[in-house]
């Protein structure tokens, strides 16, 4: 049984790490090297941990693979306390209001993208289906993991009837992968892209898993086993058949998926030694805003600033300038929309609290970014 009491704080500290290792990614590395610029402290990051470390992306799909955990971690734990209408409406909520803002916002300040923003593209742009869609037209580019996020909310609605038996809901979903990979260039284009963003859903059944087995406890150590090696062979199977690019050991997803699941278990340990302050719980609640308009904030500052500036001084600036704006819309627009979802689901779906395994309100990853 699970100790009703039990805070699972190490969520907070992992959200906000992830968010900004994205930063560091883009904006500390992605972005000077596009200009032909090396900071010295990446360069020593990068040969003293992420090239004996095996890390690609400079840690930006180590905070991805650190997303994706947390998500497939929390996800279940809210479809267990939420009935499917209260789901949809707090995951719709959560998701598009700030994605809409971060279309328009992106096509404002970036001038190439205005060619490209026709009334179907904001559209496709705003519901995430442009990633379903061939040719594709991205406008807000971080924008494709929240398309791997829907399908993963939509399996989880969709199963709802099999809540119950939580191993065989999770297996399900890894057969499905395994089943929309393996025709993934029967149908043309649009579904080769659609089974491309598929591929990657067995990344959070490894995070439901871990729920399952370690606060839930509905699942024993074989059965668990038994998940993680189905979500291994998904995985493999889609970067053998589709990302191909990121099966070899110096390029690899699976290396910094391994990182990223170590580190996760290491916060599963010491969580009940952690106790987050106001800045941790500050960029954890803010993290889905920092993912959605660093990059879109960021290169647009740092395009003005260089030039007169310099890099250094353009980046001392652009950080947290692009950061007051994150709390400028975390708090106008981001809390407003997810406390007006919150009480809409509660119209749709009056709460019955009483789930299976009866999982308690201990569990309280401060407004998931998930």
């Amino acid at each position: 049984m699970v100790d009703p009491n039990r805070q699972i704080h190490f969520l907070d500290v992992l959200r906000g790490a992830a968010a900004w290792l994205v930063v560091w990614d883009h904006l500390f590395v992605v972005y000077p090297e596009h200009h032909g610029i090396t900071l010295p402290v990446v360069h020593v990051v990068n040969r003293t941990i992420n090239e004996p470390l095996g890390l690609i992306q400079h840690f930006g799909w180590f905070g991805v693979c650190l997303f994706f955990l947390i998500s497939g971690f929390v996800i279940t734990h809210v479809s267990l306390r939420e009935q499917a209408a209260e789901f949809v409406v707090k995951r719709v909520f959560r998701i598009f209001p700030m994605l809409a803002l971060a279309v328009v916002v992106a096509i404002a300040l970036d001038d190439s993208l205005r060619a490209q923003a026709t009334p179907l593209t904001v559209a496709t742009n705003m519901v995430l289906v442009n990633y379903w869609i061939h040719p594709q037209v991205v406008l807000v580019g971080v924008a494709w993991t929240l398309a791997i996020e829907i399908l993963f909310y939509f399996w989880t609605a969709a199963s709802y009837p099999l809540k119950d038996w939580p191993a065989t809901r999770c297996a399900l979903l890894l057969l499905v992968v395994i089943g929309i990979v393996a025709v993934s260039r029967e149908f043309g284009p649009s579904f080769f892209l659609f089974a491309a963003s598929s591929a990657y859903l067995p990344y959070l059944a490894v995070g439901q898993v871990l729920y399952l087995l370690l606060y839930q406890r509905a699942i024993g150590a074989m059965a668990a086993l038994a998940l993680l090696a189905l979500a291994y062979a998904a995985l493999l199977f889609g970067l053998r058949s589709i990302h191909v690019q990121f099966l070899p050991i110096d390029n690899s997803y699976l290396v910094s998926f391994v990182f990223a699941l170590a580190v996760f278990l290491l916060g599963w340990a010491l969580n009940d030694r952690l106790r987050p302050g106001r800045v941790t719980r500050l960029l954890a609640d803010t993290s889905y805003s920092v993912y959605l308009f660093h990059g879109i904030v960021g290169f647009f500052l740092l395009g003005r600033l260089i030039p007169s500036a310099g890099f250094g001084v353009a980046l001392a600036v652009t950080v947290p300038a692009m950061f007051a704006f994150v709390l400028l819309v975390h708090h106008t627009i981001e809390k407003p929309t997810l406390n007006a979802g919150r009480w809409l689901a509660r119209r749709v779906a009056p709460r019955h609290r009483t789930t299976a395994g009866q999982v308690g309100e201990a569990l309280q990853p401060r407004r998931p970014a998930s």
